[in-house]
């Protein structure tokens, strides 16, 4: 603070523009950084913008009819539910779950569970991963892993012989959620990256 008073008292008795000048001059400068900040907090909050986009899933789930409230379930990771995936914003009837580590067996009671998961989460809880569409309509299915594969603490990807749960469910990847990363000087861009996949699971078979 008394290093911007002293900059300013500088530039007031050197510089050759009058006082309203130079006020209008602040006020503009001002302005920017101001903007600047709102669009680096605006995009900040990378639990936020996944919570809002997973409840127009589930509005359209239910308006479809194809659901009840109670039928749908979301699976929070820790950096979704510490960067604004707030429980004042969370859909009546449907069941939201914040643990640490996702399991399986919480979820088999719900016929559609959307994960909202970190990039580094995905070889955990999901498998057989294949490509579908193309351009930029192109995304991925997977399987969602079973529940002694996603307990293992390993970035290992779970194969196809590892054990199902009873019930089985095909997750397609649905968005992902991009925030503010860094300042690059050098080369004078704001960077983001990718904090949070959103997936959509539908339950379509039990296993016997």
């Amino acid at each position: 603070m008394l290093l911007c008073v002293c900059l300013c008292v500088f530039v007031y008795f050197r510089s050759p523009l009058s006082l309203d000048t130079l006020m209008v001059l602040h006020l503009l400068v001002n302005l920017v950084l101001s903007m600047f900040m709102f669009y680096v907090s605006a995009n900040n909050y990378p639990g936020g913008e996944s919570l809002n986009a997973v409840n127009e899933a589930i509005r359209r789930d239910l308006d479809a009819a194809q659901y009840s409230p109670k039928d749908v379930s979301v699976y929070v990771s820790n950096l979704a539910a510490q960067s604004g995936f707030t429980r004042f914003l969370q859909q009546d009837g449907v069941y939201y779950n914040k643990e640490p580590q996702f399991s399986v067996d919480q979820f088999e009671s719900f016929s559609l569970i959307y994960l909202v998961l970190e990039p580094q989460q995905k070889h955990l809880y999901l498998r057989q991963c294949t490509a579908v569409g193309s351009g930029g309509g192109r995304g991925h299915t997977c399987q969602l892993a079973s529940t002694a594969a996603a307990s293992k603490a390993t970035t290992a990807v779970p194969t196809a012989a590892s054990s199902s749960p009873s019930s089985r469910f095909e997750c397609h990847w649905q968005r992902n959620t991009t925030a503010f990363d860094r300042i690059d000087l050098q080369r004078r861009t704001v960077n983001f990256r990718t904090f949070l996949l959103i997936y959509r699971c539908h339950k379509v078979a039990a296993n016997f």
